[in-house]
């Protein structure tokens, strides 16, 4: 079991019944097999793998068939580094190229040669009808409409944030909530490292399930103590990067991030606009997708500034890497448009 959850309000476990059982790997053994399915049609018609087919979709949709790394990083749920790895490869096969971003030096457009805008073209309709016989037309409209109605509330969002990031900041926030005002980053670590050695200790013990008592083995020390430092190096970062924000003006003198959530809640909305876009669902489903993230954003933060200041750390934890560059830079410029521009809807519109 992992260390990285706070051990604040922890409950027992609540273990899966016979029904939730059945229903979870039922699940688990359907997505497996259609997966594969979809996968093995792809390869068979298009001679396209599935990191393939996503690339080449993505980008022959971007205005002028080219995208820029980092965006299509980001719309994929990829890190700059696997995509750039897969594009080295699809270059070699003539699908892709990349250029130089003639106002940014560390960016780089990827753009669809005529033979990858041919490749997908071709490749689409049998995808298509690939999803049509092994999933759509297998279900009648009742099962699909449920099945709509119950992948709905799990589909938002579709989350890249870590979960070591939440644990982290949600130690400061019950730190914070406990001594009510702000937390020193060294009581934050102290913290945030009693907590996870608790959890490991806890890991060991015996744990009562409906099969009986469950004897778990120490995790090594080597692990344990691997995370805690990873953690406190986390933690060391997320400070800096605040006092830049507040010295920047997206944080206000005494201010923090609660959390990064609203990096997911704004990429599930730039995605529901995407799908609209390709056709992938209606418009009212989109404006649904949309006001869910906005809820569960609600539920989080108090404002569109703390909104904001969340939404730019987990793209800066996510990309920059401390360089403050164009992805700091390019989501301070929005941030501060939003929030002085008189028109603005976070000047119009209430956050609650």
């Amino acid at each position: 079991m992992s260390t990285i959850e706070p051990n604040v309000g922890q409950a027992e476990p609540r273990w899966l019944d016979e029904t939730e059982d059945r229903a979870w790997r039922g699940y688990l053994r359907m997505r497996t097999l259609l997966h594969a399915r979809i996968l093995r049609d792809l390869a068979r018609e298009a001679a396209l793998s599935g990191p393939d087919y996503d690339v080449l979709s993505h980008v022959s949709e971007a205005p002028g068939r080219r995208a820029r790394l980092g965006e299509l990083a980001e719309r994929m749920a990829w890190s700059r580094s696997r995509l750039s790895h897969h594009l080295t490869r699809m270059e070699r096969r003539g699908l892709v190229t990349r250029e130089d971003c003639p106002s940014d030096g560390r960016g780089a457009f990827v753009v669809l040669t005529d033979a990858g805008l041919g490749v997908i073209q071709a490749a689409a309709p049998g995808h298509v009808a690939s999803v049509r016989r092994n999933f759509i037309d297998l279900l009648s409209k009742d099962q699909l409409e449920a099945l709509t109605r119950i992948s709905e509330p799990t589909a938002v969002p579709a989350t890249v944030v870590s979960p070591v990031w939440e644990f982290a900041l949600r130690v400061r926030r019950v730190l914070a909530s406990d001594f009510a005002g702000p937390v020193d980053v060294e009581h934050w670590r102290h913290a945030a490292e009693a907590s996870m050695r608790r959890n490991a200790e806890r890991s060991a013990e015996p744990q009562l399930t409906p099969d009986g008592v469950t004897v778990a083995r120490p995790r090594p020390a080597a692990e344990v103590e691997g995370e805690i430092a990873g953690v406190k190096r986390l933690i060391g970062r997320i400070a800096r990067y605040e006092q830049r924000f507040r010295a920047d003006g997206l944080l206000p003198e005494d201010g923090w991030v609660r959390s990064v959530e609203a990096w997911d809640l704004g990429r599930a909305s730039q995605m529901a606009r995407w799908g609209i876009g390709c056709r992938y669902g209606t418009l009212h489903e989109g404006e649904k997708a949309v006001l869910r993230a906005g809820e569960s954003a609600r539920q989080t933060y108090r404002s569109w500034e703390e909104f904001s200041a969340g939404y730019v750390l987990g793209r800066c934890l996510h990309f920059d890497e401390e360089e403050f560059g164009t992805w700091y830079t390019g989501a301070l410029a929005a941030h501060v448009t939003l929030t002085t521009d008189p028109a603005s809807p976070w000047r119009n519109i209430p956050w609650k």
